[in-house]
């Protein structure tokens, strides 16, 4: 399973599944391309972002109602790392646009 680790710019961060639901909401938004599509070399690095995002609100990091654009300007980076279909991490992380199976 995929993890998304969110560092915060006070220092804070968590870490969060992206369960298939994660990847639905990703799909889902407009502003974004497939999951497949996040891993190519050219993907937007907000779509990293983005998908960090569905990922915390499903783990109830955000408030919900809390916009991406409100909650984007606490992030400080990102990070990928892979787990156990529990989502507890197995891997060290990677950062963003390392394809998943390189994870």
């Amino acid at each position: 399973m995929l993890l998304v680790t969110v560092q915060q710019r006070d220092g804070r961060e968590g870490t969060f599944p992206v369960w298939p639901s994660v990847e639905y909401a990703f799909e889902s938004d407009k502003e974004t391309g497939t999951f497949d599509q996040l891993w190519s070399n050219d993907a937007p690095k907000h779509w990293h972002y983005k998908l960090a995002y569905y990922a915390a609100l499903k783990g109830k990091a955000i408030a919900l109602g809390e916009t991406f654009d409100k909650w984007i300007d606490d992030v400080a980076g990102i990070k990928y790392g892979k787990g156990d279909d529990n989502g507890n991490p197995t891997q060290e992380e990677q950062p963003p646009n390392s394809s998943p199976s390189s994870l």
